[in-house]
């Protein structure tokens, strides 16, 4: 009721600032639906009357005057004038639009908000105008067919009666009201306009073969208003629910007496969130541990861990039968909890990863769950080390054949996604002589670093390895683990090793180290893996668009390709 008396308020607002706008935008939108309609229905007569060799006995007597060709062309001509009328309504809409929008917005005294605050005005008002529009052709298209139709009317009128009923009871539902269920409300109105014209069509069919009825001709024009009809109903309660969504942000644009706030969390976090509340969590995760293991268990305690990533949530759950993490994967998280699961399963004991029990969907969210034995969280004073420590167990790891095969379908490696297109955008950064010439002389060498990025071995890699990272984990035996593979990729060796000076320095040990566990790598030098790891941060640096930092990297590649190549 408060979202049918907020959508009154801002009608009248509109009609309030701007009523003559308002008015007249309404009425050109209903004139361009007439038009538009028209505009489609007369070629299906001059198709007809193509088609025959006389004229139709039901063409009113005006007509019969005429011979058949004069009344095509004339049809076809009249076609085509309704068609521009319809498009000129539409354009001196848009007009109309931007000068009611520019006239709120002086009205309100407010300062910018949003980055697309007139875009997001504007197609407020717009879809504002369209919705009322629908309704009242919807009313004069009901009202028309009591008049020419009244055994259709009443049963389109009675079909609208159980739909409202059903669409009420549908906007009552738990996610009411938020982005997700606006885009499912959008698919229902298409469902519901399509059995309403099909329902129509039967009762038209049923009332020819059984009842009383009105001339052909009544019945198509009938049956074309209702399908319009339809279609915009649907379409002006799919624009309502956009609106009534977007109402704390259109409030804080249009009215002066309202302040945006911004909501912490969003009604679907709530929701999500909602899960992990003190009094209920136990017993949920209870469940979904049972599930899990295939017998009943008990969390007897439950520990919150920060993974610092959005919508995901994990927490350590104590148990009779062990510890274990459990993540939990908001709807907008799904691809990396699938993403994540699918290396999982090939998880093998020296992996930096802890053991995989479960992934499946569990009351709506998609979950994954690791047995965690007595490990602990990393200390801040372990990060770097542990970090590092994960990094040296990657090199030493060859990624499966079929789970590289698969990646490489999907996904560019460093090589083939990096090139001198990039680099060359790279001069507007570059403020002395010094960086231009480094950036030439990496440019024209550019070949040879891709062919040398190209024979390098494969690695596993995950950009949720770094200082201050949640995602890190401190096994029983002390091993480093990182406990979110979400975003895990196959790049060639060396590929997010860290740049700094002092990190940097230690790859060529760490490589020598992973040889004696990958027979492949034996032939690959230091520098070779370096030049990957500067390659990867340039990369990095680039998409970020922290260029000034990208011309110091490519001055150490520089620098590197001069001595060790």
């Amino acid at each position: 009721m408060s979202s049918f008396v907020w959508l009154v308020s801002l009608g009248l607002r509109f009609l309030g600032v701007a009523p003559l706008r308002t008015a007249s935008a309404i009425c050109l939108i209903i004139i361009s639906q007439l038009l538009s309609l028209l505009s489609f229905f007369i070629p299906l007569k001059v198709v007809i009357l193509l088609g025959s060799n006389s004229l139709p006995s039901y063409l009113p007597s005006a007509f019969q005057v005429w011979d058949r060709n004069s009344i095509i062309a004339a049809l076809a001509i009249l076609s085509i004038i309704f068609y521009l009328g319809h498009r000129a309504s539409d354009k001196y809409v848009s007009s109309l639009t931007n000068s009611a929008v520019d006239r709120l917005s002086k009205e309100s005294r407010k300062l910018l908000i949003f980055e697309n605050q007139i875009e997001l005005a504007t197609s407020a008002y717009q879809r504002y105008a369209q919705a009322l529009a629908g309704f009242i052709f919807g009313v004069v298209a009901i009202a028309g067919m009591l008049f020419f139709y009244p055994f259709l009317a009443l049963g389109v009128v009675l079909f609208l009666i159980f739909s409202s009923i059903y669409i009420f009871f549908y906007c009552r539902r738990e996610n009411a009201l938020t982005r997700e269920w606006e885009s499912e409300f959008g698919k229902k109105m298409n469902e519901l306009s399509g059995v309403g014209f099909f329902f129509m069509f039967i009762l038209l069919v049923s009332d020819f073969l059984f009842f009383s009825h009105p001339s052909v001709y009544v019945a198509i024009f009938c049956l074309l208003i209702g399908r319009q009809m339809y279609g915009r109903l649907g379409a002006a309660l799919y624009i309502v629910a956009g609106l009534v969504v977007q109402r704390a942000k259109l409030d804080s644009i249009l009215n002066e007496e309202v302040q945006y706030q911004p909501p912490v969390l969003s009604s679907e976090n709530v929701r999500f969130f909602s899960r992990f509340a003190p009094e209920t969590r136990l017993e949920w995760l209870g469940r979904l541990l049972s599930r899990a293991l295939g017998q009943d268990i008990v969390v007897t305690c439950c520990e919150w861990h920060q993974l610092g990533l959005t919508n995901v949530v994990a927490v350590k759950a104590e148990t009779a039968s062990g510890n274990f993490m459990i993540k939990v994967y908001d709807r907008k998280r799904r691809t990396w909890a699938e993403h994540e699961a699918t290396l999982a399963v090939e998880a093998e004991n020296a992996w930096p990863i802890p053991d995989f029990l479960y992934a499946a969907e569990f009351e709506g969210h998609r979950c994954l769950v690791y047995s965690v034995g007595r490990g602990c969280r990393v200390n801040s004073d372990e990060v770097s080390k542990v970090s590092l420590d994960i990094r040296r167990a990657l090199l030493k790891i060859k990624p499966p054949a079929d789970l590289a095969e698969r990646y490489l379908r999907t996904h560019a490696l460093l090589w083939q996604r990096f090139g001198t297109a990039t680099l060359e955008d790279l001069f507007m950064a570059a403020n002395t002589r010094s960086e231009n010439d480094a950036l030439r002389y990496v440019i024209s060498l550019w070949g040879g670093v891709r062919e040398t990025l190209q024979r390098l071995p494969l690695m596993l890699i995950s950009p949720d390895i770094g200082p201050g990272a949640g995602t890190l984990w401190k096994a029983e035996d002390g091993t480093g683990q990182l406990i979110d593979w979400g975003r895990w990729g196959v790049e060639p060796l060396g590929a997010g090793w860290p740049v700094a000076p002092d990190r940097l320095g230690k790859l060529d040990a760490a490589i020598l180290d992973a040889k004696s566990f990958r027979s492949e790598i034996s032939g690959v030098n230091g520098a070779e893996v370096r030049l990957c790891a500067l390659v990867f941060a340039l990369e990095n640096d680039c998409r970020r668009q922290l260029f000034s930092h990208a011309i110091v990297l490519v001055g150490d590649i520089a620098e590197l390709l001069r001595t060790e190549f």
